[in-house]
């Protein structure tokens, strides 16, 4: 779908109409697999092939050409999560995981006229980990945490809209100190 303003022709709102058609071909996977009663590894991936086949005549003027890929909608897509869980010798539930996420580069819109061309997004990755204990018997718990652990600055939208170029970003890297307490 595809927004335009109108003030000329209808009024001073925005109309949002089909822009053409489009055809998407892939496939995607998930996998849980517990490799021992303390280790799981939890895995996903999409591979996606888009094309925008026919665009609207009255909507030529703003949409991408007919053959080009389908906005946010990266080829390749995969995250990998390992937790291991152990008991120690003091009774309390400790753990650790490692997470990993990527993403294939990806155009950033539909919409691409000479004063908002359309732009490719770079592809990145994502690296989180995190180590607790808790115990059950008390309700309490205790992580250390790193999110984005490489500090990739990822391009996880870029607006051109209303003629200014806005990059939305995920948080850069962040550590910290999770306390928790279940009444």
């Amino acid at each position: 779908q595809v927004s335009q303003f109108d003030s000329q022709n209808i009024s001073i709102f925005t109309l949002v109409d089909n822009g053409g058609d489009a055809e998407i071909t892939g496939i995607e996977m998930d996998v849980i697999w517990g490799v021992s009663d303390a280790l799981t590894i939890f895995g996903a991936a999409s591979i996606n092939d888009t094309e925008l086949v026919f665009v609207n005549p009255a909507f030529a003027f703003v949409v991408a050409d007919a053959g080009s890929p389908l906005p946010l909608t990266p080829e390749v897509q995969f995250s990998l999560r390992s937790r291991y869980e152990w008991v120690l010798e003091s009774g309390y539930d400790a753990y650790w995981q490692v997470g990993a996420k990527y993403a294939g580069e990806a155009l950033n819109s539909l919409v691409d006229t000479v004063t908002e061309p359309n732009k490719f997004q770079d592809s990145y990755y994502l690296i989180d980990g995190a180590a607790g204990f808790s115990s059950a018997e008390d309700g309490w718990g205790v992580e250390l945490f790193v999110k984005n652990m490489m500090d990739e600055r990822a391009q996880l939208h870029i607006n051109r809209q209303d003629f200014f170029e806005r990059t939305t970003t995920n948080r850069p890297r962040t550590i910290g100190l999770r306390f928790s307490y279940d009444f």
